[in-house]
């Protein structure tokens, strides 16, 4: 994906070191809810780990780390572990309690034994509580796999080293980045090695059944081929859209969406910006709900803004914060995360940090109603500190109730490392 930062915002662009700490979220109002929202840990550092051991760390240094909330309410993580035999491993969380999904140790479907999770510490989670990982591998005949784990087991997607669909005589080589719907369709980006050369590859699957949605190479919107990927993003309606760069075309790249007749341009970098300007550059990652509208950071060119937020729905594209704009409670947007989450009803959470307000990062409540301050950093929700530190890069996930999660650490002696939950 190295091509990509042509077009994309890496973190630092827009997550400067003083404000690592500072996050703010837009999600769905309370009132919507019908019950007041509560803030709980879902685990913390200290705590006895189901299976074995002791939760030690959620986060992986210089990687943002997901912890996908589900419409049940059900949270998937990755945790370190202290005191164990396993060093990693995967867990769900729901009302029934916290289960091991599976450990470094374990064995693996199809042979050999799961080696860790670090090196790709993205999960995917659906409604009915199956959770889509990535694995490292040993004693295995080969280095990874994705697996999916559901009702009590784990069973295999694809693995390194299997023929990957769409490829003549290719092979998977590195696979990450999944993501996973409520009817159990998934999406996986890949490394494909054809002989000597390798082209990357987004892939669709069903059950057992792996299909190439688009590659490297194949043919762009307006002319010129697709020369690397971001992260892709999947909705409930099988809707697939991803950020990706174009050799030799009419744009250098944009947002795009899978049809049935091919790959359709959404938004160009190049394109008029809302007010004025040109979109310049987007996130790596973005995200997309049930109605198929987008979510994405972008940069922008000739601007009276230097970024912003941007939801791009039938109407085209809108902005839902710019930096330098005001944030609710006083003070005004200083910067951005690494991406964006939007809940399958369009409630949108995001990551930011405030300048001259009244704490350096606040959560913000947003709906058709409009963008609000909910509680900033350092305030309390009861008797708990929501905030003390972020993982490097923070990101949260929210689901159809506006509920949020994210992971926290420790920093200078104070809050403590875990798995937060804000929501009903």
């Amino acid at each position: 994906m190295e091509q990509l930062e042509q077009l994309s915002m890496r973190p630092r662009s827009l997550w400067p070191e003083r404000v690592l700490v500072c996050a703010a979220v837009l999600l769905a109002s309370a009132a919507a809810w019908g019950q007041t929202a509560t803030f709980r840990r879902i685990a913390a550092a200290g705590q006895a780990a189901p299976g074995g051991g002791v939760f030690d760390r959620f986060d992986v240094d210089q990687q943002p780390v997901l912890a996908p909330v589900n419409s049940s309410g059900q949270v998937a993580f990755f945790a370190a572990l202290g005191r164990s035999t396993a060093e990693e491993a995967i867990y769900l969380q729901g009302t029934g309690g916290t289960v091991r999904l599976a450990a470094q140790g374990d064995p693996a479907p199809g042979g050999g034994y799961f080696a860790g999770f670090a090196r790709h510490p993205m999960l995917a989670l659906n409604g009915s509580g199956a959770v889509l990982f990535v694995a490292a591998l040993a004693e295995a005949g080969t280095t990874e796999g994705l697996f999916l784990a559901r009702d009590g087991h784990v069973e295999t997607v694809a693995r390194a080293g299997d023929k990957a669909p769409g490829f003549s005589g290719g092979t998977f080589s590195q696979i990450d980045l999944p993501s996973l719907n409520d009817s159990g369709t998934g999406i996986f980006v890949a490394t494909v090695r054809q002989g000597r050369e390798s082209r990357e590859g987004i892939f669709r699957f069903r059950e057992h059944r792996v299909e190439k949605a688009v590659s490297q190479g194949d043919p762009a919107p307006g002319g010129g081929t697709f020369a690397g990927f971001g992260v892709p993003a999947l909705n409930n309606a099988g809707t697939v859209v991803f950020p990706a760069v174009v050799e030799q075309g009419a744009v250098v790249g944009g947002i795009y969406r899978i049809a049935p007749q091919g790959a359709v341009l959404v938004v160009a970098a190049g394109d008029p910006a809302p007010g004025g300007g040109i979109f310049y550059k987007f996130s790596e990652r973005i995200a997309v709900d049930d109605e198929g509208h987008i979510a994405v950071f972008a940069l922008l060119r000739d601007a009276a803004s230097a970024a912003a937020l941007v939801l791009v729905d039938s109407q085209g594209p809108r902005f839902l914060a710019s930096l330098g704009g005001g944030a609710p409670g006083g003070g005004t947007f200083d910067s951005f995360g690494p991406w964006p989450a939007i809940s399958p009803g369009g409630a949108v959470a995001f990551v930011a940090g405030v300048d001259n307000g009244r704490s350096g990062s606040a959560i913000f409540l947003g709906d058709a109603q409009g963008l609000r301050r909910l509680v900033g950093s350092g305030d309390r929700l009861g008797s708990h500190e929501v905030f003390a530190a972020w993982s490097l890069y923070p990101v949260v996930s929210v689901n159809s109730r506006g509920a949020v999660t994210f992971v926290t650490v420790a920093k200078e002696g104070k809050g403590q490392s875990g798995i937060a939950y804000y929501g009903p």
